[in-house]
């Protein structure tokens, strides 16, 4: 691994010995100006322009021009540098003393381009122009030479005898048949057909789109109920469309259903609403299958109460349910207590144990404070027996402060604590740490131990040789126990004690030198620091 310079290196004007610019076999990918290398593929040094790389000396050294067929050059020996080719130019003459268009001729001349003229003659019924020999760029025209054959200014078509006729001299004769179911006849050019109406039968005309429209007035309806549908249908034969007779029902009242082709059914809605009063006669038990909404509250003593009704009555009641054994949760009140406890119910301890978070005891009253209560909030707690607490018991206690103790009282809490030691009362005490010192605890002892920086000496021996390397790996817990290679300096001297460069590299434990060629074992060695 290649030493890692991270800033620009001054040498201060002394001669790099023994230097050897970078040997690759392709291109490098970099972008600093003036970067070199040298290419071991084409045993050529590069230098990089900022627009790629170019070989160092390469180029054109010598050039030698020479005029050649029709084209004139200063003519140069071979010549290195700054070099002028001269003008370079066409040798070609003119070839004619006209100064328009010209071009180049295999000959080397300007010559004027020759052309041939054109001329057109008239054919049968074409007329042509021009009709005289004419030379460059020449435009043809062609007409028709048909003339009027009649003076009229209608649609006209051309004649084989190149005259132009109107269409209604076209001679012959033009004729087609016309039938009905009785009697036929030849219609003529200049004959109108009359198309009438008869019984249950009309037609009309439309100049306008060119359309003759025949109509029949006779319908025939069969009587039907149409599918999906609550209607008398008229279903017609003829030109004439269905007539549907709806019969409808009233909503909340009446309801009208298709059950056959020929068939409505009417009955009551599903929901009924009588506007009104509704009275049932009768001595027989009338059932419901859902509820019965009535008014909130009552008016006559006779009249239903509505649960609204009951349960304004009975509210803020205490309602007694029994006992509650809190060592099984029986029944069951706080773990998934059921929806239906209303407010009021009211419960007896009779088994000591946890309601939610809180200690009850045999005696204690449970009441609940809402409907369908789910935490301890929702409920009040009516504790029976508080004594004062023993060691044995469970009860009413109190904490004296005393010497380092110090005790305070928060919403009915005790918290005790431990004052700092002084000189006159003994307390807890701190270790802490600082520079050098480091203090850890464990299981109340507190560990001190000395985190000062350390050095070593040590002679690079063992070292593996791979790729023109040399490479000695020495564990840093040999001179620094439990250290990490991370952790500690490193500077690699001969044996003369001078400084060198080496590359040096880190992982775990393990500090590696790395030195180009074949290195002997002990003649180099590091001078550690431990920084940790």
């Amino acid at each position: 691994m290649a030493i890692q310079f991270l800033n620009s290196i001054d040498l201060n004007n002394i001669p790099a010995e023994g230097f050897a610019v970078e040997n690759l076999a392709t291109d490098p990918s970099v972008s600093q100006e003036g970067s070199i290398y040298y290419n071991t593929s084409t045993d050529k040094l590069k230098v990089y322009t900022g627009a790629g790389w170019i070989e160092v000396g390469g180029g054109v050294t010598e050039l030698t021009v020479s005029s050649g067929t029709y084209v004139s050059l200063t003519d140069a020996s071979a010549a290195t540098g700054s070099v002028d080719l001269g003008t370079v130019d066409l040798s070609a003459v003119d070839g004619t003393s006209t100064t328009t268009t010209r071009f180049l001729s295999k000959n080397n001349t300007w010559d004027v381009p020759s052309y041939t003229t054109i001329e057109t003659t008239d054919g049968t019924y074409i007329d042509l122009t021009p009709t005289t020999a004419t030379g460059g760029a020449v435009t043809i025209t062609a007409d028709i030479s048909a003339i009027d054959g009649t003076a009229g200014a209608n649609e006209r078509y051309l004649t084989k005898n190149n005259t132009w006729a109107e269409i209604a001299t076209i001679p012959g004769t033009y004729t087609w048949t016309v039938a009905g179911n009785t009697g036929s006849g030849a219609v003529v050019s200049g004959d109108t057909i009359t198309f009438a109406g008869g019984p249950n039968c009309t037609t009309s005309y439309s100049s306008g789109s060119n359309t003759l429209t025949i109509n029949s007035d006779n319908t025939t309806y069969d009587l039907s109920v149409p599918t999906g549908t609550t209607a008398i249908r008229l279903a017609a034969t003829g030109p004439s469309s269905n007539d549907d007779v709806i019969i409808s029902g009233t909503t909340n009242e009446v309801d009208i259903t298709r059950i056959g082709a020929q068939e409505l059914r009417v009955g009551l809605t599903d929901d009924v609403t009588i506007t009104g009063e509704l009275t049932v006669s009768g001595t027989g038990q009338s059932s419901f299958g859902g509820q019965v909404t009535i008014p909130a509250t009552p008016s006559a003593g006779t009249d239903a109460a509505s649960k609204s009704y009951v349960d304004a009555s009975v509210v803020g009641n205490l309602v007694y349910q029994g006992g509650y054994n809190a060592a099984t949760n029986t029944p069951d009140l706080d773990s998934s207590p059921s929806a239906s406890i209303k407010k009021g119910w009211t419960y007896t301890v009779t088994a000591d144990g946890t309601f939610f978070t809180e200690q009850v005891r045999v005696g204690d009253v449970l009441i609940a404070e809402q409907d369908a209560p789910t935490a301890l909030a929702n409920w009040t707690t009516v504790q029976n027996n508080i004594d004062l607490a023993d060691l044995s018991t469970v009860g009413i206690g109190n904490v004296n402060a005393g010497g380092a103790i110090d005790v305070s009282y928060a919403s009915g809490t005790a918290t005790v604590s431990v004052e700092d030691s002084t000189p006159s009362n003994k307390g807890a005490v701190i270790v802490a740490g600082g520079t050098g010192i480091n203090v850890a605890y464990n299981a109340g002892t507190a560990t001190v131990t000395n985190t000062g920086a350390l050095g070593d000496r040590v002679s690079l021996t063992g070292g593996s040789q791979a790729g023109g390397l040399t490479t000695f790996t020495y564990d840093v817990t040999n001179s620094f126990t439990g250290a990490s290679a991370i952790d500690v300096k490193c500077e690699v001297i001969s044996s003369a004690g001078e400084t060198v460069y080496a590359s040096v590299t880190r992982s775990g434990a393990n500090l590696s030198v790395e030195f180009v060629g074949s290195i002997s074992n002990g003649a180099y060695e590091v001078l550690l620091t431990y920084v940790g």
